[in-house]
């Protein structure tokens, strides 16, 4: 339950009242303590809590509505430590109290700067747009594709924050998306005149900057070729805040590199890219080498895979739900099986029901009339139903599907399994 609390220096504070009271920082606590540091810095207008969401709404200094996604300034709170946390609010709260002024088209300019973004998470944030009314059609931030999920986004950097840059705003500065990126890129390397970067075990170079945008000076590739490594250069990006990197004819750089990707990927709270990376020709490709945290490596990007589905079925399901709409979001399971090679991922197509499928490495076609699953690769499902269509415009495919296989077809999806096994009724999940 909530409760509007008297209003202070002009703001309506909705919280949970018991949450006032408790020591535990659970999500509603810790949304008042965000809420009272923008009530003491000022500037802010009715401020409410989404619980579901986890998010605050409320105007800012031009009377705009806007939206406090609490969930990184949740983690980021919660593991800095207890001198810390109070400069950590203060610098997520600055980020609304004084955004980058993109008003001065000449000001602007020089502080655009780009960065390399999971598209999952800008997807969800499109979403969480579309469940709270905002945004029209020219709101969106574009970027093109990197490798993988990964893209390349713009955003206005200030001193207390950085702020996407959305198509509207390209227009009003009458610039195309490649123009501004190219200007962002210069902006980036005028930062990077003098390389900083420290040699770490077996040769591996670690960047230190430590201004969010480290991972994006991949981008500027004349750098990486004048490092001191052994052929072409070898990255990752395990976080906003590093940038790792050694030698294609290194293999040693290269399995320290990986091992220290999979260490910063487990403790950091802005996790980027799961995969290494290398340059050759001018080029960027994905690399898999054989070392001890291969495994690892793929497995936290199954892990961080599940969490962005989970996030996504929350908001489509808010937004079915609101829209009275009839579509089921299929949640995407990941399992470690030994026999199939280690962490593998299904997704369940139950018949009868019209649902939205996550791209997975496994279909699982339950059969309600015959009481059995049908585990089939997804390639394999595709070869004998045709190829799936995926829903448009968005970097965490999912698939529309309704019916169900017919008899004929489920014959040869059984020919091709890797298991079959019986089930009682159950629930479509």
């Amino acid at each position: 339950m909530g409760v509007v609390l008297p209003k202070l220096l002009g703001v309506t504070v909705v919280v949970g009242i018991l949450d006032l009271f408790r020591r535990e920082l659970t999500p509603a606590r810790f949304a008042s303590l965000v809420t009272r540091k923008m009530v003491a810095l000022g500037g802010f207008g009715e401020i409410i809590y989404a619980e579901r969401e986890f998010c605050l709404h409320f105007k800012d200094r031009r009377g705009q509505q806007m939206t406090f996604n609490l969930h990184n300034a949740y983690k980021d709170y919660r593991k800095a430590a207890s001198d810390q946390r109070d400069q950590v609010l203060y610098r997520y709260v600055m980020a609304f109290a004084a955004p980058p002024d993109a008003a001065d088209r000449d000001m602007a300019l020089t502080n655009l700067m780009p960065v390399i973004r999971d598209g999952a998470a800008l997807d969800l944030v499109s979403l969480q747009g579309s469940l709270s009314g905002a945004g029209p059609s020219g709101n969106f931030s574009p970027s093109k594709p990197f490798l993988g999920r990964l893209v390349i986004t713009l955003v206005l950097d200030s001193e207390h924050a950085t702020t996407s840059v959305s198509q509207d705003k390209l227009d009003q500065w009458g610039l195309s998306f490649e123009d501004a990126l190219k200007l962002a890129i210069d902006n980036l390397r005028d930062r990077s005149a003098t390389p900083r970067f420290t040699v770490r075990e077996e040769g591996v170079l670690v960047s230190g900057w430590h201004d969010v945008f480290d991972a994006s000076r991949l981008l500027l590739t004349d750098m990486l070729y004048r490092l001191p490594i052994q052929g072409d250069p070898v990255v990752a990006i395990p976080s906003r805040d590093h940038l790792l990197v050694t030698g294609s004819g290194d293999a040693r750089g290269q399995a320290m590199l990986a091992e220290m990707a999979v260490d910063i990927l487990g403790t950091d709270t802005r996790p980027l890219g799961y995969q290494l990376f290398r340059l050759a020709n001018g080029q960027w490709t994905l690399l898999d080498i054989d070392t001890p945290a291969r495994e690892p490596l793929r497995q936290a990007a199954y892990r961080a895979t599940m969490a962005m589905y989970d996030d996504q079925k929350k908001l489509l399901d808010q937004l079915h739900e609101r829209d009275n709409i009839d579509l089921f979001v299929a949640s995407y399971r990941v399992f470690d099986n030994p026999t199939l090679g280690g962490f593998i991922s299904s997704a369940q197509w139950t018949r009868d029901v019209d649902a939205l499928l996550p791209q997975a490495d496994y279909i699982w076609f339950y059969c309600t009339r015959g009481k059995e699953i049908v585990s089939v690769a997804w390639e394999q499902a595709e070869q004998v139903l045709g190829y799936l269509k995926a829903e448009p415009s968005v970097s965490l495919s999912r698939y529309r599907v309704n019916g169900f296989p017919s008899d004929e077809q489920m014959t040869q999806l059984k020919q091709v399994a890797t298991s079959i096994w019986s089930v009682p009724d159950r629930s479509p999940a």
